[in-house]
């Protein structure tokens, strides 16, 4: 996923599931400010979660699943009060859930 992912900042729909996408996910992807639904699920993505997915303020739904994401869920998270869709199942993350995540009112599917 390109670095200039973030620049359509008025983004609400991303979906490249199940593709064989490859390498990291930006810190750009933090400029998308207005998005919604994020689902990258089924790729071949590798790296860490970027604290920048705390500036997602808007996003409901989060599909990573299926990847090869390694290290901790970010701290950053516990930003996105509208999330009810997390998924992050089927990758290599470690760690425990941030606390953080409590924050998370409106979460229905983790």
């Amino acid at each position: 996923i390109p670095e200039s992912i973030g620049n359509p900042t008025h983004l609400k729909h991303f979906d490249v599931a199940w593709n064989a996408l490859s390498g990291q996910l930006p810190k750009s992807i933090g400029n998308l400010t207005y998005l919604e639904y994020f689902s990258i699920n089924g790729n071949a993505l590798s790296g860490q979660i970027p604290e920048s997915i705390g500036n997602l303020i808007c996003l409901k739904s989060f599909y990573v699943g299926g990847n090869a994401l390694n290290g901790t869920i970010p701290e950053t998270i516990g930003n996105l009060i509208y999330l009810e869709n997390f998924d992050v199942g089927g990758n290599a993350l470690s760690g425990q859930l941030p606390a953080s995540m409590g924050n998370l009112k409106s979460l229905t599917k983790l």
